[in-house]
């Protein structure tokens, strides 16, 4: 097997162990809606209005510096 062998490092109480860079934070955004379309095409396509979801999620997380 290649590669290199992973160490332990024991940090003290109170160091992270990692430096965040706080400059680069991103939002993280999210949505869910349930149309309320009871009759019509939309139906035919959505079938029962209890299950028919859209949902969208969006997120960005900060950078470590190590």
């Amino acid at each position: 097997m290649a590669g290199v062998r992973p160490t332990y490092v024991a940090y003290d109480k109170g160091d992270p162990g990692y430096n965040v860079d706080w400059n680069n934070i991103a939002p993280s955004v999210g949505f869910a809606w349930r149309p309320g379309i009871t009759d019509g095409f939309a139906r035919l396509i959505l079938g029962d209005p209890e299950q028919a979801t859209f949902r969208g999620g969006f997120s960005l997380v900060t950078t470590v510096r190590g």
